[in-house]
């Protein structure tokens, strides 16, 4: 098989894994129409940065992810439960913002450490991702991911939504 077919193929099943676990406890997200060509680091028109860019002439919905910007990571968005974040993300704004999956998070964290990310600051703790541990048909705990040891830890979905795990929450998007 030809090895540019061969690594086309990993990258489409690469996305359809994402498209998965981010899609295992929120509704799919929504492409917004980019207002022009973006790069890794570069502000989009509501404020958010620009963390991924799909490769050149990868066929998708949607071209690049955005992280809401640093005004986002606080208040209500800092220390609460997943039911809590995931109600707040959906009523800020529009329908297009959600809880990035583990590795999307993990996307962010590298660009974040890397420094391409100027404008954008993780504060150092845990972020609940959106991306659940499934047992037995049934979402049993939701990763998150810990930016000191930089490591994912579960936590029992149960308590996740009664509210007696309060972790960080950053917002993503995808864009076309």
């Amino acid at each position: 098989m030809n090895k540019f077919l061969t690594k086309d193929i990993r990258l489409l099943g690469i996305l359809i894994i994402l498209t998965v676990l981010t899609s295992a406890t929120l509704s799919t997200p929504i492409a917004v129409a980019a207002t022009r060509t973006y790069k890794v680091g570069d502000i989009t028109q509501t404020g958010g940065t620009v963390f991924y860019v799909l490769p050149y002439n990868t066929v998708s919905l949607w071209h690049y992810l955005e992280v809401a910007p640093d005004s986002w990571n606080s208040g209500k968005l800092s220390n609460t439960s997943f039911n809590k974040a995931e109600s707040y993300v959906y009523a800020y704004a529009d329908k297009s913002w959600y809880i990035p999956s583990s590795d999307e998070f993990a996307t962010l964290y590298s660009e974040s450490r890397a420094k391409r990310l100027k404008s954008i600051t993780l504060k150092p703790g845990t972020y609940w991702t959106s991306t659940g541990v499934v047992t037995n048909k049934q979402i049993q705990s939701l990763q998150a991911f810990n930016t000191l040891t930089r490591k994912l830890t579960a936590y029992s979905y149960k308590n996740s939504n009664n509210g007696t795990v309060l972790l960080q929450v950053r917002p993503i998007r995808y864009l076309e």
